[in-house]
């Protein structure tokens, strides 16, 4: 399996810079992304969860073709708001009542450097506001009241196995 950067790995709580790979290195990344993304029946997977600090994300899509990959995605309008629990690869075996959109619409460009646009709702919508976030550095559980983030970080580093999710 694709290794994905697991917490404590400090780069997952960096900011992403805005990516200015194109060509090759950006389709690599791209096919990356999908590749880790689905050999763990993922809905999303960003470029930090693989060690890369840019403002890539991939996302699978409502339609169910192939996944869609964004670059330098900015959210454009989100409506509604639901809690739900939602996991992350990056961060296993840790579930989060989150409260999300419902909808969202994501704008930026594809990996040729075309304008795209992407509308989702529900766990779509989920998905992909989960990856926006990880290019701010921002985790599951910072989510969380502090007290409860301190309880559950001890938990998970207690219990990881260590390097990576494999």
């Amino acid at each position: 399996m694709y290794p994905i950067i697991t917490y404590p790995d400090k780069r997952l709580t960096e900011k992403s810079e805005e990516s200015v790979l194109s060509g090759k290195e950006l389709g690599t990344l791209a096919q990356n992304l999908i590749v880790a993304m689905e050999q763990r029946d993922g809905m999303g997977m960003s470029a930090p969860q693989l060690g890369v600090p840019h403002r890539v994300i991939a996302l699978k899509t409502q339609d169910a073709k192939r996944p869609i990959v964004i670059v330098n995605p900015v959210t454009e309008l989100t409506k509604g708001k639901i809690s739900r629990e939602e996991g992350c690869l990056s961060i296993p075996n840790v579930w989060v009542k989150i409260l999300r959109p419902e909808k969202v619409r994501i704008a930026g460009k594809d990996i040729d450097g075309n304008p795209i646009t992407y509308g989702a709702s529900g766990y779509f919508a989920r998905a992909a506001m989960h990856e926006m976030d990880h290019l701010d550095g921002i985790l599951l559980w910072d989510h969380m009241e502090p007290e409860e983030r301190g309880i559950a970080k001890k938990i998970y580093l207690k219990n990881a196995r260590f390097p990576g999710v494999m």
